[in-house]
């Protein structure tokens, strides 16, 4: 077994990321929203600057905001963007995130999925039974 150090840390409104660099490069490192900023251009922005941040290895829990969506052409030109940069997009048992048309998009695309619990206690650990329609798109392809 091997065991891999690492956290979460929060996206912020210029996409850096709310950790010291010397954490961020030695560190697995998942960059997720724990902010809601309302705004498409600036919640774009931030992600984009995550993305392409070479110390990120996953992004977190990621959904679009209540005050937006993307667009198909939006979603693909994302899911290029986080493969062209090698990132990973966990899929969160939690917040059962991404929504369904994203993770659909983003297979169709090449994104790579990491299961994630969101675990904020040991029962919640590795419990994905409520991503198993997510999961099942990313395994076959059509949610069945």
């Amino acid at each position: 077994m091997k065991i891999i150090t690492g956290f979460e840390a929060k996206i912020l409104s210029d996409g850096s990321i709310d950790c010291p660099k010397e954490f961020a490069e030695k560190h697995f490192l998942v960059a997720s929203f724990h902010t809601k900023y309302e705004d498409k251009k600036v919640w774009m922005n931030a992600l984009r600057g995550a993305v392409t941040n070479p110390d990120v290895d996953v992004i977190g829990h990621l959904a679009p905001e209540a005050t937006f969506d993307l667009d198909p052409d939006e979603l693909e030109g994302l899911a290029r963007l986080i493969v062209e940069n090698g990132k990973i997009v966990e899929l969160n048992a939690k917040y059962h995130r991404p929504p369904e048309p994203w993770v659909r998009t983003f297979r169709k695309c090449g994104v790579r999925f990491h299961l994630g619990s969101d675990a904020h206690s040991i029962a919640e650990v590795g419990n994905f039974q409520k991503i198993s329609d997510l999961m099942s798109i990313v395994n076959d392809g059509n949610g069945t």
